[in-house]
């Protein structure tokens, strides 16, 4: 590969650079331990003793800038289709972060068949083994759940039936009395008269 020696070169200068975090950040907690260029005028951070500051010196040669160990250029992934224009030699996937586990396995699936290297996996076949079990138990776990929501709902059916069918008679018969003694009246009012 052509960039063979400036990746070499790349790591022999990341190597010698050192990390680079604010001033004082060793010191106090609510300074992040990452860069930011100090604006004070008394600021002693250019010194000779003190960490050294962030120089465009110390960047990577800009034909293997970003590029990973291998000389790929890394390209995020979020759906399959972005997988078409890819060329193995060139290019390594990196599937998303806020990618889904079903879409996951799909693209994974299509990475396997193109040859191309995903660098957030680094076995394939043992990921996609875990995302079946995965899913499986998550299955299984909707299964039971809804039998349990089909029995309940059963139980609960018999239950409300039951009663219902002993009361709805007795209304029934307390009511077909009073009719039959309303009937007995009328008679005999109709009579006396």
């Amino acid at each position: 590969m052509a960039y063979e020696k400036l990746l070499e070169l790349r790591k022999a200068m990341k190597r010698r650079k050192p990390r680079f975090i604010a001033q004082d950040s060793h010191k106090k907690k609510k300074v992040a331990q990452k860069w930011r260029r100090p604006r004070g005028a008394h600021s002693k951070l250019g010194r000779r003793g003190y960490k050294k500051r962030a120089k465009a010196g110390y960047g990577s040669p800009s034909l293997v800038k970003n590029m990973t160990k291998e000389g790929q250029i890394p390209i995020n992934i979020s759906n399959s289709a972005l997988l078409t224009g890819l060329d193995k030699k060139k290019h390594c996937a990196i599937i998303g972060k806020k990618v889904g586990m079903k879409k996951r396995k799909h693209i994974l699936n299509e990475c396997k068949k193109l040859g191309l290297n995903v660098s957030n996996v680094p076995d394939i076949d043992a990921y996609l083994k875990s995302i079946d079990e995965i899913l499986s138990r998550k299955k299984e776990s909707r299964k039971k759940k809804e039998e349990r929501k089909t029995t309940g709902k059963k139980a609960e059916k018999k239950k409300k039936e039951t009663p219902k069918e002993k009361k709805e008679p007795e209304p029934a018969a307390a009511e077909d009395k009073e009719m039959a003694e309303k009937k007995e009246q009328d008679k005999i009012l109709v009579t006396k008269g």
